[in-house]
């Protein structure tokens, strides 16, 4: 939702995106919410989050604009 603070985190275990093959290998990062994490491409301005997987077991992606990107 807008004007929500989220955390992430980069994903330790890259090597499970081998195995699923595709576009996956480019979502770095953990966006971590109530009930888990979803993965995520984190940048400046910008966040793709993926939100679900379709048919052929690729991520389906929503943009997020990001309004003060604070790293700790």
């Amino acid at each position: 939702s807008a004007g929500k603070t989220h955390e992430y985190s980069l994903v330790e275990d890259k090597d499970k995106f081998r195995e699923w093959g595709g576009a996956w290998h480019m979502y770095t990062h953990k966006l971590w919410t109530l009930d888990g994490y979803r993965y995520a491409l984190i940048k400046k301005t910008v966040a793709y989050i993926v939100v679900d997987e379709d048919d052929a077991g690729l991520p389906v992606i929503e943009k997020w604009d990001i309004k003060q990107h604070r790293k700790f």
